[in-house]
C-alpha cells in the first residue's frame, strides 16, 4: 500500500513533504509524489515514484497536470492521500471519491486571507476549501496559532504537526560552511564565529537586521545566508553592510538540497530564525528552519511572541527577542555566540528537544498515520 503526496510545487524544496515520506519509508510505506512542477533534487526523496513535468506551468496548466495525472494512477495500492496546500487540495477535488484511501489537507501555508478584497477565482478556491474539507479525514497546519485561522476558514479543527526533521541520530559536521567563508574572504579565514540563516531570502526573514545587528558584534562575527529568493531584497542587504562596514562579513551561500542542508548548517555557531509578521504566514511562523537548527545542536534565535519562541524558550534550546531593536538582535546574538556555559548549555539544550519531543516521527503519532509509526 502506498501514500499519494498531491504537491502543487517543487516537491523536493518542502520539508515537511519531504520528511513525511522519511517516516513512511521507515514504516514501510511506500509513496508516490505527484508535483505540478518540476523536481531538480530527487535525490531528497530516496526510492518513491515521482510524477512530475519536465517543464514549469502556468497555475491553470498545474491543476490540469495534476488531475490528469491522478487518472492514470491505480487507486487500488493507495491507502492515504495528503494533498499539500490549497492547490493540491483542489487536484483531489477533480479526483473522484476513494472508497479506502484516507485523506489529509496538510496546509504548510495559507493561501489568500479571507478577511482581504479577494478575486472571484481566489473566492472560489476557498469555497472548494471549505468544502473539501468536509471530504477529508484530518487537515494538518505547523503551528497553534493557525487553528484559529482555520477556523475562520470552516475548517474542521486541525492538528499542529510542526515543522521538525526526522530523528537526527548522529550529528555530522561538515567543514563546507567555513570553508565557504574562508573562500569568499579577503583573508581566507576559518577563524570566525558563524551565524547562518537558511531557506527563503525577503522581507519577513529579517536578514536586513540582522545585517544591521552584525555592526555591533566583534570583528570575527559573520553572517552567512543559505538559500535564495528575492533578488531586490538581497540587493538592499549588500547595500546596507557596504553602508556599514559590514559587507565584507556577509556571504549569500547557494541553495543546498535538503539531503545535503543539515551537514551544512552544523558548522555553525547560532541560528537566526527570526520572522517579521509581513505577509500572511508570517504573522505566525512554522518555521523548520529552527528545528532543524536545533536538530544539530546549533542554538537558535527567534522572534518572541509566538508559539515557535516558546518552544524554544520552553526547551532553553536559545533566546527570544522582541523585533524592532538592532541592539536587542545583536546583544541575543552575543550571549549565544559567547562559548560560555550558556551558549553551549542551549546547544546541549537543542539537541535533547529535537530527540525527545521536536522531530517529525514524533509529530506524525498522533495522526492518522500513527498506527502505522508506533513502532518506529
Amino acid at each position: 500500500m502506498a501514500v499519494l503526496h498531491l504537491a502543487p510545487f517543487d516537491a523536493s524544496r518542502y520539508p515537511p513533504l519531504i520528511n513525511t515520506i522519511r517516516v513512511c519509508t521507515q514504516a514501510g510505506l511506500a509513496s508516490i509524489v505527484l508535483a505540478a512542477a518540476p523536481i531538480p533534487n530527487p535525490q531528497v526523496f530516496g526510492a518513491v515514484k515521482l510524477v512530475a513535468p519536465p517543464q514549469k506551468l502556468s497555475g491553470r496548466a498545474q491543476q490540469v497536470f495534476l488531475a490528469q495525472a491522478l487518472l492514470t494512477l491505480d487507486r487500488s495500492q493507495i491507502q492515504t492521500v495528503i494533498a499539500h496546500n490549497l492547490r493540491g487540495l483542489a487536484a483531489l477535488a477533480l479526483w473522484p471519491p476513494l472508497a479506502r484511501a484516507r485523506l489529509v489537507y496538510h496546509c504548510h501555508d495559507f493561501e489568500f486571507d479571507h478577511h482581504a478584497d479577494l478575486s472571484l477565482a481566489a473566492r472560489a478556491l476557498l469555497l472548494m476549501e471549505r468544502a473539501m474539507a468536509r471530504r477529508v479525514d484530518q487537515i494538518w497546519v505547523p503551528a497553534i496559532e493557525r487553528i484559529q485561522f482555520a477556523r475562520e476558514r470552516h475548517l474542521p479543527l486541525p492538528l499542529v504537526v510542526k515543522n521538525c526533521p526526522t530523528v537526527v541520530q548522529d550529528v555530522v559536521r561538515s567543514p563546507r560552511l567555513r570553508q565557504f567563508v574562508a573562500a569568499n574572504s579577503q583573508d581566507g579565514s576559518r577563524s570566525v564565529r558563524v551565524v547562518v540563516r537558511h531557506g527563503n531570502i525577503g522581507p519577513p526573514h529579517c536578514i536586513l537586521e540582522t545585517v544591521e545587528a552584525l555592526a555591533l558584534l566583534p570583528a570575527d562575527v559573520v553572517f552567512v545566508v543559505v538559500g535564495d529568493g528575492e533578488r531586490a531584497y538581497i540587493e538592499r542587504c549588500l547595500a546596507r553592510a557596504k553602508e556599514l562596514g559590514v559587507d565584507s562579513r556577509l556571504f549569500f551561500h547557494p541553495f543546498v538540497p535538503h539531503n545535503e542542508l543539515l551537514s551544512l548548517i552544523a558548522d555553525a555557531d547560532v541560528a537566526s530564525g527570526l520572522y517579521a509578521p509581513l505577509e500572511l504566514n508570517a504573522q505566525w511562523p512554522a518555521p523548520n528552519k529552527v528545528f532543524e537548527s536545533m536538530a544539530v545542536g546549533v542554538p537558535v534565535l527567534v522572534a518572541a511572541g509566538n508559539s515557535v519562541a516558546d518552544d524554544v524558550t520552553r526547551a532553553a534550546a536559545g533566546l527570544a527577542v522582541r523585533l524592532g531593536s538592532t541592539e536587542r538582535i545583536a546583544e541575543a546574538l552575543g550571549r549565544l555566540l559567547a562559548g560560555d556555559a550558556f551558549s553551549r548549555s542551549c546547544a546541549a539544550a537543542a539537541r535533547r528537544a529535537h530527540l525527545s519531543e521536536l522531530n517529525y516521527e514524533t509529530q506524525l503519532r498522533q495522526t492518522l498515520l500513527g498506527g502505522r509509526l508506533a513502532a518506529l
